[in-house]
């Protein structure tokens, strides 16, 4: 009898040695767990994404670990208030658990450290890019939570690979985790759906090097011409009496995105503070190609709601 009650009396503790770890990373909120995630550690440097503290008082720490030394200046350790305005400069997913490297202002001086992801929320004012990491392929909901809500498509249930790019429109809490919903391609079709924020990676911001920034004129009468040299951008052709040949060709997806510059991780293109997508069959002029990450873009003009635009698409969905 006295060798149980020693033995209940030690789980006792361990819960609450466990419930004391957990709520005062960020105070007064209870830390998720992580599900399905990946568990080798990964860090993605060179980012830049805006955000802000959601915890009423957020500790900073020196290293991605609950364990690691709180962040001080002047000797006093550091927290960060609520609703305080940061920068995640880098990721780093360690066991499943994501912590944010952040540089903030602190008593009129920029500081430096590692906050737990849980008690941060991202304020998208741009687009965030990211990857999918798994071990294996992973189920997309329709709202946020454990259930059988799941994301499908002509009947089958929709499930994303490791490395599938991603973008992250807006987060939510459900069940004492964080969700991302995301959007992404799926045979040629753009869907949206909740995954588990600890199962994606963000992109860090490249800097796209253009060889040329072609201010194209649209002629009356279009007359295609064979394809340029891909990796560079080309300005129409001009024959011999001086009207200028232009390539075209039309839209093959069901919606296109449009970029301002090539690449997955570059701001899509507006107007009226909408994005820019374009319809299956679309006619667009094509005024250049190039490759960027191994991934092939055409530098376009097209016309949309009566108004010419111009931006980068996918050259794998135009024909």
């Amino acid at each position: 009898m006295y060798k149980k009650g020693k033995k209940i009396m030690a789980i006792v503790l361990l819960l609450v040695f466990t419930a004391t770890c957990v709520v005062t990373e960020g105070f007064g909120i209870g830390r998720s767990i992580a599900e399905a995630a990946a568990t080798n550690s990964k860090t993605i440097s060179g980012l830049k994404i805006g955000a802000k503290v959601t915890a009423n008082s957020l500790r900073v720490r020196t290293k991605a670990s609950i364990t690691s030394e709180q962040l001080t200046y002047e000797g006093e350790n550091v927290t960060i208030k609520k609703n305080k305005k940061i920068t995640i400069t880098k990721q780093k997913l360690v066991k499943g658990v994501v912590w944010y490297y952040i540089t903030f202002k602190y008593e009129d001086t920029t500081l430096q450290g590692y906050v737990h992801s849980d008690y941060v929320a991202l304020t998208f004012a741009s687009a965030v890019e990211g990857t999918i990491t798994a071990s294996a392929k992973i189920n997309v909901r329709n709202t946020p939570g454990v259930s059988d809500d799941y994301l499908t498509y002509n009947n089958t249930k929709i499930k994303i690979s490791n490395g599938k790019s991603v973008t992250v429109k807006k987060e939510a809490n459900a069940n004492g985790k964080k969700w991302f919903k995301v959007s992404f391609t799926y045979k040629d079709n753009v869907l949206s759906g909740y995954i588990l924020a600890n199962q994606v990676l963000f992109k860090a911001e490249k800097k796209v090097t253009v060889t040329a920034s072609p201010k194209p004129t649209v002629t009356p009468e279009v007359k295609p011409t064979k394809a340029p040299i891909q990796g560079t951008i080309t300005t129409p052709a001009v024959a011999t009496d001086g009207a200028a040949t232009i390539e075209t060709g039309t839209v093959q997806a069901e919606l296109l995105n449009v970029r301002q510059l090539p690449g997955l991780d570059q701001d899509r293109t507006q107007i009226d503070g909408k994005n820019v997508q374009l319809k299956k069959g679309t006619l667009v002029y094509i005024f250049g190609r190039l490759t960027n990450d191994n991934v092939d873009w055409c530098y376009v003009v097209f016309s949309y709601d009566n108004v010419m635009l111009s931006g980068y698409v996918m050259a794998q969905y135009i024909q």
